[in-house]
């Protein structure tokens, strides 16, 4: 919200906050990426509701400017493989 150009004008916006909170986001990702380098999903060996929370942050923050980095090969992977399942478009 604070560095979304959605909520200029729409809600007060505080900059260094946005800042820290993509940072942490971006840490996060960065943790999951080595941890799906082991295994195709979160929790273990099959899809759980882990899977499905991390997938919503993740298209939340495509569309907020934290989309997840190209150098991020295992969540990307992880992504897209969640992303086509059929549950994943309803």
């Amino acid at each position: 919200m604070n560095l979304s150009p959605f909520w200029e004008g729409r809600r007060p916006q505080v900059a260094e906050t946005g800042h820290l909170a993509r940072a942490h986001a971006e840490k996060h990702m960065r943790w999951l990426n080595d941890e799906l380098a082991t295994r195709l999903f979160i929790a273990g060996d099959r899809y759980t509701i882990a899977d499905i929370t991390a997938q919503c942050a993740c298209v939340l923050g495509k569309h907020t400017g934290t989309p997840i980095s190209a150098e991020l090969g295992y969540l990307t992977q992880w992504f897209r493989c969640v992303s086509k399942r059929p549950s994943a478009r309803a």
